[in-house]
């Protein structure tokens, strides 16, 4: 369980990394002293890492699709394929959607309305539903 720890880790703070760097962008962006400047240049790290996150995240998936059985795979990621049916091979992917999902949830709170917030997430949460239901 060597990297599964902090690779859930970032899955499960990744909604909170992109809802606080973007609020540092819309509302405090600035490279007026030292201390903001910092602050601006780690919020656009910060927001670099949450739109390449879910694209990693893909690419290490479909390369290591067929590892998931080996012992010394299971002892550094092992945590990180917890509760994934092994028989169903799109299974691994669905986190791609998870993380996606909450990158337009985080977009969808600081640039649009309260009623097309709803709207959007209504309308995600029923296709992940119909991809769990048909698959």
């Amino acid at each position: 369980m060597k990297f599964s720890v902090y690779i859930r880790l970032l899955i499960e703070n990744y909604f909170q990394m992109c809802l606080l760097s973007l609020i540092v962008y819309h509302k405090f962006l600035s490279f007026s002293n030292w201390k903001l400047s910092f602050n601006s240049i780690l919020c656009y790290i910060i927001l670099l890492f949450c739109a390449v996150w879910p694209i990693l995240t893909f690419a290490f998936l479909y390369r290591n699709k067929y590892r998931r059985k080996e012992k010394s795979f299971i002892e550094k990621y092992g945590s990180f394929f917890e509760g994934i049916k092994e028989w169903k091979i799109l299974s691994i992917y669905l986190i791609i959607p998870f993380l996606l999902r909450r990158s337009v949830f985080a977009l969808s709170i600081m640039y649009l309305d309260m009623e097309l917030q709803v709207i959007i997430q209504i309308m995600l949460s029923l296709a992940l539903l119909c991809y769990y239901i048909s698959s």
